[in-house]
């Protein structure tokens, strides 16, 4: 389907039917559309009329890079042993621009099992023109039934590193069936049967060859949340993940374990101690089994207030590899700068050093980023990074939610 010929019968219906209901909140001294959005519990951008209420939201963004690169990833997930860096492009130069956009329609009506809502979201496929990524309805309050075109439920959160300045080298990976992130036909329910207490089921895959099944249990309270995830599928494919996050007085503990049929897992610890002047964090994560090498890697960060407006970051990171002895460490010290409100400055140096075969010469390097946002949802980016290796790189962004 061509943009310009959805785009333009979107704005013809949203405009006729917006005409009409304008039209009758004029009679009606504005009391239908505002009473049933508000009573709905919407916001932003709604149409309401006598029972329905219509939230139109979505994303532009549009983004320029150009300079001397090959790519601009410092490492990827160490499971797949893939670690790339910022190295010259061959062609002496390189330059990518980008649209990116997101368009998403929530109708709400209220029924006698609660909320009833039809989802609806189009977004920029990479090849400028549209795909539909979700499509799905939905009802229920406590307890809510969706179907149709849908992300999973398979959760993997509650695994945050808590010394987000460099983080680590790689993520809480899970193998398995696939549950994400493309969206598939599902059929799911969740319900919350007790204070605190969410347990969920959900068939997803139903238009594929080989749909699964997953089960998710997700647990909250004045201590933090956590969750158990599972899946499976006919083939005998499985996986799981299972982390929590745990709240004290002034330290953060994270845990997180993943796991799959192949023999694969890896687990994570993570913890944050808040203290008067400064922040102390760090993790230890560590993978093995399967197909993959055995592999572990730690963190850690010391975050500090110089002032109301400065905040000081010194950060390193190290991985390795214990079946082939490679190794990889990085360690960075940034600046953030408050300007004014709505203007910040990010700036960093570091150095990374590695004998991963993958991994090229080690450089040092340093960026610069400069952050605005003056309001009604914008978001505008300015930046440039420059290594020893001979690579250098400026970006800019623009960017609007609405």
């Amino acid at each position: 389907m061509n943009i310009r010929t959805l785009m333009l019968g979107t704005v013809l219906a949203c405009g006729t039917s917006f005409g009409a209901q304008a039209a009758d909140a004029i009679a009606l001294g504005n009391v239908v559309a505002l009473d049933i959005c508000d009573s709905l519990g919407l916001s932003g951008l709604t149409i309401g009329s006598n029972d329905t209420c219509l939230r139109i939201s979505g994303l532009v963004k549009y983004e320029f890079l150009w300079g001397n690169y090959e790519n601009t990833r410092y490492a990827d997930n160490f499971r797949d042993q893939a670690i790339n860096f910022f190295n010259p492009h061959p062609d002496d130069f390189n330059s990518r621009s980008t649209i990116d956009w997101r368009l998403r329609f929530e109708a709400v009506t209220d029924s006698e099992f609660g909320p009833a809502r039809a989802w609806l979201q189009l977004d920029e496929d990479g090849n400028d023109d549209l795909q539909f990524t979700q499509a799905y309805v939905q009802i229920g309050d406590q307890t809510v039934l969706s179907a149709g075109l849908k992300g999973t439920i398979f959760d993997t959160g509650d695994s945050r590193v808590h010394n987000n300045f460099l983080g680590l080298f790689g993520t809480m990976a899970t193998g398995g069936p696939v549950t994400g992130p493309s969206n598939s036909h599902v059929i799911q329910i969740s319900s919350t049967v007790a204070e605190g207490v969410v347990v969920s089921a959900g068939l997803e895959g139903l238009n594929s060859d080989n749909p699964f099944a997953v089960g998710v249990v997700e647990l909250s309270g004045g201590w933090g949340a956590g969750h158990l995830s599972v899946a499976s599928n006919e083939d005998g494919e499985w996986k799981l993940h299972s982390a929590g996050q745990f709240s004290f007085d002034a330290f953060d503990l994270t845990t997180a374990v993943a796991a799959d049929h192949t023999g694969f897992w890896n687990a994570l610890v993570s913890g944050q101690l808040e203290l008067d002047l400064f922040t102390i964090s760090g993790g230890v994560q560590y993978a093995e089994g399967g197909a993959f090498d055995q592999q572990w890697g730690a963190g850690a960060q010391i975050s500090a207030d110089v002032t109301d407006t400065v905040t000081i970051n010194l950060g390193s990171r190290y991985l390795t590899n214990t079946d082939t002895a490679e190794e990889i460490w990085q360690v960075a010290l940034g600046a953030d700068v408050d300007i004014t409100d709505n203007l910040v400055l990010d700036a960093r140096i570091g150095y990374v050093n590695s004998t991963y075969v993958t991994a090229g010469p080690d450089f040092a390097y340093g960026d610069v980023e400069l952050q605005y946002r003056p309001g009604g949802g914008v978001l505008a980016v300015l930046g440039a990074e420059v290594n020893t290796t001979g690579a250098w790189r400026g970006n800019f962004s623009l960017e609007k939610t609405f």
